[in-house]
């Protein structure tokens, strides 16, 4: 299987079109063409699916995994010859609230050991793990245990969630007067938190922020109630500027990363960057509150 072919897949891939991985490999498109058609033909199956943009088939999934791991070899084997120096960014799909709370830390370990950057793609905790499966990622960090064919499964620990308000806010927060603040309708802890407040009804007036930051913002500011994520709240609870409306967690979330199963010393790294900044983000006792 020809290297160059390797790479043309990853540039369709990448560009959406075969027109559009010629432009970025400065070849023709017949030239594209003619090295999917080799590898389809080595592989002996159908790889992308001809439309605008191009889909890979679950084929085209797997070879393209394939295709990144060799690339990412293949440029730590030209660093250790002293042949390059440039690096490009490795990508990772996290979870909003992982990235808003805990996970820069990982990210800035991580540059400073090997020095590549990460492209962070953020989606929700039960959507990243697809985006390693379409070969779109090196690594996820995820809600699901089970391994992907080529990947492996780490452990990263309990994300825990908390209902929150300021302490002005917390009587009609915990009786169902207080507006509840979601990031989106599918909010997975803050409707396990209503659902265990059997005197808040689900029609209890809610709006909507898109950002996490923002909604610890909205809540310091009284604008309502809402669950957070441990890490980015506790300095709030030692300090007294919010507090728990419930004794226990509104949600305890299984974090797993997910990452190609490679002999790579960057891979490696990185499984190792975020598995520490995951435990250094947990406030003093394991997160008790």
């Amino acid at each position: 299987m020809d290297l160059r072919d390797l790479a043309t897949l990853i540039a369709i891939a990448e560009n959406g079109s075969l027109e559009a991985a010629a432009r970025a490999l400065h070849v023709t498109a017949s030239a594209v063409s003619q090295r999917l058609a080799k590898l389809e033909d080595s592989f002996g199956d159908l790889l992308i699916i001809r439309e605008q943009p191009t889909r890979l088939t679950r084929s085209g999934e797997a070879l393209l995994r394939t295709a990144r791991q060799i690339d990412l070899l293949l440029h730590e084997a030209r660093q250790q010859v002293g042949h390059m120096t440039g690096t490009g960014p490795i990508a990772i799909a996290v979870h909003h609230d992982s990235l808003t709370s805990w996970f820069v830390p990982a990210m800035t370990s991580f540059q400073a050991e090997t020095g590549r950057m990460l492209e962070i793609v953020a989606v929700d905790h039960t959507r990243t793990r697809s985006l390693l499966r379409a070969g779109n990622v090196a690594a996820a960090i995820s809600s699901e245990p089970d391994p992907l064919p080529g990947c492996i499964v780490d452990p990263i620990g309990t994300l825990k969630y908390w209902a929150v308000s300021t302490p002005e806010r917390a009587t009609s927060a915990r009786d169902g007067r207080a507006p509840v603040i979601f990031f989106e309708k599918d909010d997975t802890p803050t409707l396990a938190a209503l659902a265990r407040k059997t005197n808040s009804p689900l029609s209890a007036a809610r709006c909507y922020i898109p950002s996490v930051r923002d909604i610890q913002t909205a809540v310091l500011h009284g604008a309502g109630w809402a669950v957070l994520p441990e890490p980015l709240i506790a300095r709030d609870l030692a300090s007294g500027n919010l507090v728990v409306l419930e004794e226990e967690p509104a949600l305890e979330l299984k974090l797993f990363l997910h990452s190609w199963r490679s002999e790579s010393r960057t891979i490696k790294s990185l499984r190792s960057a975020i598995k520490q900044a995951f435990r250094a983000s947990m406030p003093a006792a394991d997160g008790g509150l």
